[in-house]
């Protein structure tokens, strides 16, 4: 027995159960689960605390246990969002929650159909419209690696979900042979198939934190730029007793005229400094 993929394994299994529940677990239930793969009493501290900065609740942890959690591994229960964004998660868990379950047969079932399918129809996303509503709680899954980054819960959904669309049909279109189909069981199918769609809405997520926080730094840096124009040209106009063109502004501070004018245009455009635009950008 490999204990660490079965602890793996076992602790992703909860996770997702947890979504189907409305985000609760019962303490023993859980306690059962880990005890029969060799998990002793004094690691399930650890292992709450993992499912507790899920934002999982533990029906049946008493109060005294889970402040103790609290203060000695520091679990903070609430993401920083609004009321608006709440209301959005609720909403959307309820939706999830609406949609059949399917079992491991079910689903590898379907996953086979979508691939033969994906095959022959000249619209492979209707051949994935069968399985992705049955992969969306992996999104809300992951949610929470990816919360209080720069990037609402609504919008790192939005991307996740778009992610999983993305890696479903690269799987069904490049990962599976159709010739090779019959080789793999339900269960190798299962564990490819959850790989390549994780791996897609985690890269969905992360580049949308990285667009965010990139275009924060691309405006603050074109900002600074514009300040350094807007200081220079009052110099030079100063020194001029006039408003400089944008060919002298541009070589008193050794940049070229269209940097320079695509600059000032930002600064204008972003109503952030108050920059004095040579006459003929006026």
């Amino acid at each position: 027995m490999d204990i660490k993929l079965d602890f793996n394994n076992l602790l992703s299994a909860l996770v997702e159960e947890a979504m189907a529940n409305s985000q609760h677990l019962d303490k023993a239930h859980i306690d059962k689960e880990f005890e029969a793969i060799g998990i002793s009493a004094s690691q399930m501290p650890n292992i709450y605390t993992y499912l507790k900065g899920q934002k999982i609740v533990i029906d049946g942890l008493d109060e005294k246990a889970a402040k103790i959690l609290e203060e000695e591994f520091g679990i903070d229960e609430s993401f920083d969002i609004s009321k608006e964004e709440q209301e959005f998660l609720d909403m959307y868990y309820k939706e999830l929650d609406a949609i059949p379950s399917l079992s491991e047969e079910e689903f590898a079932k379907e996953l086979r159909l979508a691939i033969l399918t994906s095959r022959v129809s000249n619209e492979p996303k209707e051949a994935a419209n069968g399985i992705i509503p049955h992969s969306l709680h992996l999104v809300t899954t992951m949610l929470a690696d990816y919360q209080s980054q720069g990037v609402s819960a609504g919008d790192l959904i939005q991307e996740g979900n778009l992610g999983l669309l993305e890696g479903t049909l690269a799987f069904l279109l490049e990962d599976m042979k159709e010739e090779d189909l019959d080789s793999y069981t339900d269960a190798m199918l299962l564990t490819a198939y959850q790989a390549r769609i994780r791996s897609a809405i985690a890269t969905a997520m992360q580049d949308a934190i990285d667009e965010e926080n990139g275009g924060k730094n691309i405006a603050s840096h074109l900002a600074d730029r514009a300040n350094m124009l807007d200081q220079a040209s009052r110099e030079l106009a100063k020194k001029l007793e006039r408003q400089p063109s944008l060919s002298e502004l541009a070589k008193h501070v050794s940049l070229p005229e269209d940097e320079v004018s695509n600059i000032l245009k930002y600064s204008i455009d972003a109503m952030t400094i108050n920059v004095d635009l040579p006459d003929e950008e006026k």
